[in-house]
This record gives structure tokens, C-alpha cells and sequence, in this order.
């Protein structure tokens, strides 16, 4: 038996102003800030954890559109649910690392947003996606391992800073 298991922490900025990371495995996570400026999903996990975790966490959390979708890597494991993370949700920006990355889940990752004709971008260091700044990778770096080129985000708000990678 697998047992997936969800941490949520709830962090208060100010009095009435609340900003929830919601951290799950596969390096899902999803930034709930103040208003929806800030919000965020970084990455959506594989088929089943994107069908069983994902997108029920998302509508319990009353999301009915997504601002933005990060890509830290564009793996199997963190981004092999896309299709059905686009059919339930058309994010309004994805960003996805700057480099090369020659594994089919990569691939049919970036056909599945072509088809959908979805606004999708690669970002590198000091490019922004709303209020997060990207950390890496450098636009001009070259890996071997895909792992070694992972989105890196820092984000700031009310003073809290929230790292992402």
C-alpha cells in the first residue's frame, strides 16, 4: 500500500493576509499567495499522482484557473501528467528551464503545449514569471544530466521569501 502524504503550511504575512505552500511528492508543489499574483504550481508529477493528488488537491483548494505552471525539469516524474493537468486546467503561462533535454517525456511535454497552443516560454537566470525570479539555470550553461539544469524560483512576499527548486 502506498500512502501519499501532503504537508501544508500556512504562513501568516500580515493580520488577514495568508500565503499556503502546499508540498507533495514528485516535487509538486503549489504557492497559494495573496491574491493570485504569486500563485503557482511547480511541477504536476507523473499520470497517477497528477490524477490522485494534483488536481484533487487543486480543486480543494478552490483553484478554477492557473495562473502559472513551472517545470523544474520536464521528467516523467514531474511532468509526465501534463495532458491531463491541461485538460482539467489551461495554465495561463508555463515556464519550462532553458536547455536541451532529449528524453520523451520532454518531448511529448512540449508537443502536448504546442497542440494546445498554450503561452509557454524557457526561462534562465534573472528572467521572471510573475513575482519569482529565476535563480537557474544561466542561459549560456550546459549540463549531461537533466537534473543539473532544474528551475530554480525565488519568490518574495510581505517580506517572505519562498525558494523553489
Amino acid at each position: 500500500m502506498v500512502v501519499w502524504m501532503t504537508l501544508a503550511l500556512a504562513v501568516t504575512l500580515h493580520r488577514e493576509a495568508r500565503a499556503r505552500l502546499v508540498l507533495a511528492p514528485g516535487g509538486t508543489a503549489w504557492l497559494d499567495a495573496p491574491g493570485e499574483n504569486g500563485d503557482l504550481l511547480l511541477n504536476c508529477g507523473d499520470e497517477g499522482m497528477t490524477q490522485f493528488l494534483t488536481l484533487p488537491l487543486l480543486r480543494s483548494r478552490g483553484v478554477d484557473e492557473l495562473p502559472r505552471l513551472a517545470i523544474s525539469h520536464p521528467d516523467t516524474l514531474h511532468a509526465g501528467g501534463a495532458a491531463a493537468l491541461f485538460e482539467a486546467f489551461q495554465p495561463r503561462r508555463i515556464a519550462l528551464p532553458e536547455g536541451r533535454f532529449r528524453s520523451p517525456a520532454d518531448r511529448r511535454l512540449r508537443e502536448e503545449i504546442q497542440r494546445r497552443r498554450l503561452p509557454a516560454e524557457n526561462l534562465a537566470r534573472g528572467d521572471r514569471i510573475g513575482p519569482w525570479c529565476v535563480l537557474h539555470p544561466a542561459a549560456e550553461d550546459q549540463y549531461r544530466h537533466a537534473d543539473d539544469q532544474s528551475l530554480v524560483l525565488l519568490g518574495e512576499f510581505q517580506g517572505l521569501r519562498v525558494l523553489l527548486c
